[in-house]
């Protein structure tokens, strides 16, 4: 649907995964924002936290969208989220309704080697847990909400945050 389809209407809809088949880590919202959508890129709203809390993760983050990819798919992390379209006025995600998941499954069958799950906020989780369900051959973490909406300091969600940085060098 192209761009200009997506600002008349209520639907949003997710995008394709950012994963190669060496990710074992998948970071999973909910949907995509409005500004997200407008930009077609992931956490592409100033006021949203994600790339400013990797950035304090992991130092080295590159400051243009293409190369941030890339650079999550150098670190083993995967990006992706829970539900491929839903209605929702604005980009809280308090307003989504309807709700589709993505293949999640089946990206586990094509992605084996992704054995850690994070959820980026409540929402991702919840969705998760109605769509998907939980399995033994993962491990589930949740982590604040990267959102502006999540009333936690900076400081707060990057110690949270931090558990991604132990799974990357091994201490679980």
């Amino acid at each position: 649907m192209p761009i200009t389809e997506l600002q008349d209407t209520d639907y949003k809809y997710s995008f394709a995964p950012i994963v190669n088949d060496e990710c074992e880590m998948l970071i999973l919202g909910s949907l995509p924002g409005d500004e997200s959508l407008r930009r077609c890129e992931y956490y592409a709203n100033p006021r949203n936290g994600f790339w400013k809390i990797m950035g304090a993760l992991f130092p080295q983050i590159p400051n243009l969208y293409k190369e941030r990819c890339k650079w999550l798919l150098n670190n083993k992390i995967a990006l992706w989220d829970v539900l491929n379209h839903g209605k929702r006025m604005g980009s809280l995600d308090s307003n989504i309704t309807n709700g589709h998941p993505n293949d999640l499954m089946g990206m586990y069958a094509q992605y084996p080697r992704i054995k850690h799950v994070f959820f980026n906020g409540t929402k991702a989780q919840k969705d998760y847990a109605i769509f998907i369900g939980f399995d033994s051959h993962h491990s589930f973490s949740l982590l604040p909400s990267s959102s502006s909406a999540r009333a936690m300091s900076f400081e707060g969600k990057v110690k949270e945050w931090k558990r991604i940085i132990n799974i990357s060098t091994g201490r679980l």
